[in-house]
């Protein structure tokens, strides 16, 4: 036992010697990797929040970047795409000079363009903007006439001035690209060509049809520039747009002094378009939001006056409704009946019998139905 206790005694000093002489070795030898936290990381974070749509998050991940080295070009570039979409438009501008001016190698200085596109199409403040959309595109694909961001974002640029089958082929060659933003392209190319579809008439119709929710005042002028009621009804030409026909004439709501659409919004008080008209108070609320039943009775209107009356003449007194959230009892009951019956307007989801008068209308279906309307009444 003895002995055996000697030979463990033994083997565990040898064991304590070596780690010892490890040790001391180890404190004169420079480690071979720099512990520090990487940069990367961060950039990486804010790019991903970036492309999610967290502006926010990315611009805090972008700003703890920038603290340690104020010259990384891609944090500077990305904190400036997050600023554009907060509306923090001169930060941006300035972080993506600061970006640009410090991107040496190729990767970074196609972001920089790439970028250039995204916060000139946003920020269109420069009358110019477009022009600066374009030179940056231009630039980008100059470096990488494959790049996929470059394209996607110059067609939605290209959509919002009104360029539609420009935008339609940016879309087109993201899609044969293929990568992140094909399935996006798809969608945004469909989104163009229903536009296209509507095939909007004026300048006016044209931006109307870009709008998430239409207003009051977009149902003015839809109906005034579009459908041209008041040149149909009276045989006078309506007024250039954006200019009234009575300049002298006091605001015939105290509230549209000044509206871009102040010129319809006075034709479709003057001639007093059911669904449109003042409120109580004198005002006319040109920027509240025309769901789909107020829409239905806009339309109704226009249809009786346009046809001579001959549809309001219609009764669906005691009839049974198709529908399973409007019923006979509804305030616009006689007007959804009469549009839908006549194809002008649809079911919102037509698998649960649901007319939704509560939901909101795109331009593009607004001015859609503004035009299933004049094919109705063969008005060209």
């Amino acid at each position: 036992m003895q002995g055996k206790g000697s030979q463990w005694f033994m083997l565990m000093l040898a064991v304590f010697m070596a780690a010892a002489l490890i040790s001391c070795g180890s404190k004169n030898k420079k480690p071979t990797v720099k512990m520090v936290e990487s940069s990367d990381i961060y950039t990486d974070a804010g790019m991903k929040l970036l492309n999610e749509g967290q502006y926010e998050d990315a611009e805090r991940e972008f700003s703890w970047v920038l603290r340690k080295n104020p010259k990384d070009p891609k944090a500077a570039i990305g904190r400036a795409i997050a600023r554009i979409h907060q509306a923090q438009n001169d930060d941006a501008l300035g972080d993506l000079k600061n970006g640009c001016k410090h991107a040496k190698i190729s990767d970074d200085k196609v972001f920089c363009r790439v970028a250039g596109i995204r916060i000139h199409s946003q920020d269109k403040r420069d009358k110019r903007w477009f022009l600066k959309t374009k030179e940056a595109f231009d630039a980008a694909i100059k470096i990488d006439p494959q790049n996929s961001e470059a394209y996607y974002y110059m067609g939605l640029a290209c959509r919002d001035n009104l360029s539609f089958d420009e935008a339609a082929r940016m879309f087109r060659q993201v899609i044969a690209i293929g990568g992140r933003l094909a399935r996006d392209a798809e969608e945004q190319l469909f989104q163009t060509q229903t536009i296209q579809k509507v095939m909007a008439v004026t300048k006016t119709g044209r931006k109307i049809v870009l709008v998430e929710h239409i207003t009051r005042a977009d149902c003015a002028a839809i109906i005034m520039e579009e459908i041209k009621l008041e040149k149909i009804l009276t045989g006078q030409p309506q007024a250039a747009e954006g200019k009234s026909k009575h300049p002298e004439k006091t605001a015939a709501a105290k509230d549209i002094e000044g509206q871009p659409y102040q010129i319809h919004i006075e034709s479709v008080l003057r001639l007093g378009v059911k669904g449109l008209e003042k409120y109580p108070d004198g005002s006319f609320r040109p920027e509240e939001i025309v769901n789909r039943a107020t829409y239905a009775v806009v339309m109704e209107d226009v249809l009786g006056r346009l046809a001579g009356n001959t549809e309001r003449q219609k009764s669906f007194e005691g009839t049974p409704s198709p529908f399973q959230d409007v019923k006979p009892d509804h305030a616009s009951y006689e007007a959804v009946m009469t549009v839908t019956t006549r194809g002008i307007m649809g079911m919102k989801n037509p698998i649960a019998s649901l007319f939704s008068p509560l939901s909101s209308l795109s331009g593009v279906e607004a001015l859609l139905i503004a035009h299933k309307l004049k094919e109705d009444l063969n008005i060209d």
